[in-house]
């Protein structure tokens, strides 16, 4: 991890007047994710993920079994399965993207975390040494964004970070599946995203998961440069994780696809949907789309590699579960490939940072054509009543904004 003595090295040259330049927001965060998955793979390869259970009722069934374990993958001693864990990796990772960008960028950058207490990231990263974080990485790429990307005013821009997405798959082992997700909205739409591989490459290999239905198995091909050909903006030269980014008018980068959109017939409907989350419901409405094959895996940012790569055509899963901080970053990249991701019936999904629930109550649909295959029909949504905030989300966005009354997360 490279680090620097002078916290002022790397200081963001956005105007201190009110607004930022975007290029470099990006570039700093695709230095970020890689820090933040190597901090994820030394935890991992300790054996001490610390984990801890989000789900109150869970907690109080698992009793002391769910204080914390760790990713064991022996048979004979299976890890607790959590509901909704939380991780040292989680905390850790959030710790370095959020400290370091308001290092960078200024307590005026609304910053949305998944792990909550924002400010105890930035207070347990006083003793930490400031990275030095590359600011001009996507200097080559400078010549595409859109000119006004260049001075964006701060109060049109959030970032939502998921730390760790995947994070039951991680306790269990089933380290594929795992992302870091960052992805900047203005104006509450989403037009750039970071996904973060930190387990691709490097020799990791794959625990087979029971519950994928493909054959293969497949990782998406991520490209293990991901900025550009300059030597100043390579990944690091550790083979060990990928990162894929994507802005709205400047494209996607550091995915492979495995074969041309234009070569994949357009009635093949490759589904990728929910690991466990697959009811009799959700399987009889696939199947209702008359799919020639459904990959079940972990984690949002995963099924949205699996579209980007062209192996999937379609990600559906048409109920609550998923939050903006999961499809914020995956949204950002879709469009910058002239795709969709609306929610189950088509609709956008707005990523207000003022909202009081970041939940998709209306489920997730992405794809990069035939979107509409995938959606529900809009009758449904018409007739169901709204979904309300639970007690629970409500306390979680509480922590997630705990920042002073007059900051309201703007961290």
């Amino acid at each position: 991890m490279s680090n620097s003595n002078n916290p002022d090295q790397a200081q963001s040259q956005s105007n201190p007047s009110g607004t930022i330049d975007l290029v470099e927001l990006i570039s700093a965060c695709v230095s970020l994710v890689d820090e933040a998955g190597e901090s994820i793979r030394k935890i991992f390869k300790s054996g001490k993920l610390g984990t801890i259970e989000k789900d109150e009722q869970a907690a109080a069934a698992n009793g002391a079994a769910a204080s914390s374990t760790s990713a064991s993958t022996s048979a004979s001693s299976p890890p607790v399965e959590f509901v909704d864990p939380q991780t040292l990796a989680d905390v850790e990772s959030q710790r370095i993207i959020i400290s370091n960008l308001v290092r960078l960028f200024g307590r005026q950058l609304r910053i949305i975390g998944e792990e909550g207490e924002l400010e105890r990231s930035l207070e347990e990263s006083n003793n930490a040494t400031p990275l030095d974080v590359n600011l001009h990485r996507l200097d080559s790429y400078a010549s595409s964004f859109p000119k006004d990307y260049r001075s964006v005013p701060y109060d049109s821009v959030c970032v939502w970070v998921d730390p760790l997405d995947g994070t039951k798959e991680f306790t269990l082992g089933f380290v594929q599946y795992v992302t870091v997700l960052i992805g900047i909205t203005i104006n509450n739409r989403p037009v750039a995203g970071i996904i973060h591989a930190p387990f691709v490459g490097n020799g990791y290999e794959k625990k087979t998961d029971p519950l994928r239905t493909d054959q293969q198995q497949s990782t998406p091909v991520i490209q293990e440069s991901h900025a550009s050909s300059s030597p100043s903006s390579q990944s690091k030269p550790s083979a060990a994780g990928r990162t894929v980014w994507g802005c709205v008018g400047v494209g996607c980068h550091g995915i492979e696809p495995v074969a041309p959109l234009s070569s994949i017939p357009s009635h093949r409907c490759i589904v990728t949907t929910s690991r466990t989350h697959f009811s009799p419901q959700l399987q009889s409405l696939i199947e209702s789309m008359h799919p020639d094959s459904i990959i079940r895996c972990g984690g949002a940012g995963s099924k949205g590699l699996l579209v980007l790569s062209h192996e999937s055509d379609g990600w559906t899963y048409p109920q609550r579960g998923t939050k903006r901080w999961d499809t914020a970053a995956i949204e950002a990249c879709i469009r910058a490939r002239g795709g969709k991701l609306t929610d189950a019936y088509g609709d956008e999904i707005e990523y207000d940072p003022d909202a009081d629930s970041y939940e998709n109550t209306d489920g997730v649909v992405a794809t990069l054509r035939n979107h509409e295959r995938f959606l529900l029909p809009r009758s449904n949504k018409e007739k169901s009543p709204r979904n309300t905030s639970s007690t629970k989300d409500t306390s979680q966005r509480k922590d997630q904004t705990n920042a002073s009354e007059g900051q309201k997360a703007n961290l």
